[in-house]
């Protein structure tokens, strides 16, 4: 009974999301953007093309989540054999980074080389897509259980739902005053690869020459659901799920209402996140992946020592922090 009652909380979130969302974009496609006189006009027409479609992106996405929840098999996997699921999905992605590492270095003087790399990597793309999204649901469920130890839960339920989904993550375009350090305004763009992302700048700069402008990808994006970067690794993945959700969580309280008001008040939720995300990411993985399999004699770059968990690495880290002042990443 209890299970059901969860599971109809869950429902109903999802129908509530969707509600909010068909009303969003009603609202965004009645109003004008046509003001040709302003900065966010002449930023609108210098990325044109490049402009990332949310729309289509949420439609996917919601879809996508509600077969999960409505037809998925995620709740009747063994808890070892989900811990597995999500550690081989990882080990996979960080296979197809590196098969992506050396097609670049063979592209030009390799083309038979180039071709094989190519199918294996697609292979395993085409494998990590069909297992995507019982992946996610999996490490919602991670999150979830430890959010819930921790008392953000309400009836046994944890409000607002984890939700998140791996993407190559879009760019953020980012305009400031040259005479001050103060975000403008942003824009979301389609990801780039480095020597786009250089040209597009140099043209929202010539469209711009009164600000100054600043094109990177980002670790994740606070919609609903969140968008995680694609990455090779178990704590990072589950450290921006908990980010996002705390941001999704503060909607509900002045910091979250606020965040767009003031430069104080984002940078006060933004470090908030972080906070809260990396703890809740670490003890995730005390409560649900095998620490050791997730470093394996790696090095830390900075002090060239060899760090064989990821305990070992998050207090290596520490003493870095401590001893510079900086929190330069490690690997």
């Amino acid at each position: 009974m209890w299970t059901w009652f969860k599971r109809f909380l869950r429902r109903l979130w999802i129908a509530a999301r969707l509600l909010f969302i068909f009303v969003g974009m009603a609202l965004l496609l009645d109003q004008d953007h046509e003001d040709m006189r302003g900065v966010q006009a002449r930023l609108l027409g210098a990325t044109r093309h490049h402009s990332f479609n949310f729309v289509q992106w949420e439609v996917d996405a919601l879809l996508s989540k509600a077969r999960q929840e409505f037809w998925g098999y995620h709740a009747y996997i063994p808890e070892a054999e989900r811990n597995a699921l999500v550690l081989g999905y990882f080990d996979r992605k960080r296979q197809v980074f590196q098969l992506e590492e050396q097609i670049e270095a063979a592209t030009g003087t390799n083309p038979a080389a180039v071709a094989a790399l190519s199918q294996e990597r697609d292979t395993l793309r085409a494998g990590l897509a069909e297992d995507q999204a019982l992946v996610e649901h999996i490490i919602e469920g991670q999150v979830s259980a430890v959010l819930q130890e921790e008392g953000f839960a309400w009836l046994g339920q944890v409000l607002p739902p984890v939700t998140m989904r791996f993407l190559d993550i879009p760019d953020v375009l980012v305009v400031s005053p040259r005479h001050e350090i103060r975000q403008y305004t942003t824009l979301v763009l389609d990801p780039q690869d480095f020597a786009s992302r250089v040209a597009l700048e140099g043209q929202v700069a010539a469209a711009l020459p009164e600000m100054a402008v600043w094109l990177t990808p980002v670790g994740g994006v606070g919609i609903y659901p969140s968008m995680v970067m694609e990455t090779d690794r178990a704590v990072v993945a589950f450290e921006i799920t908990a980010h996002e959700w705390v941001h999704h969580y503060l909607i509900f309280f002045p910091l979250g209402l606020e965040y767009l008001s003031r430069d104080e008040t984002r940078i006060i939720n933004e470090t908030t996140a972080s906070l809260v995300g990396d703890e809740i990411g670490n003890r995730v993985v005390d409560a649900s992946i095998a620490p050791n399999w997730l470093l394996g004699g790696s090095i830390c770059s900075l002090c060239q020592t060899t760090v064989n968990c990821w305990r070992q690495l998050a207090a290596c880290r520490s003493r870095w922090i401590v001893r510079w002042g900086g929190g330069a990443p490690l690997h």
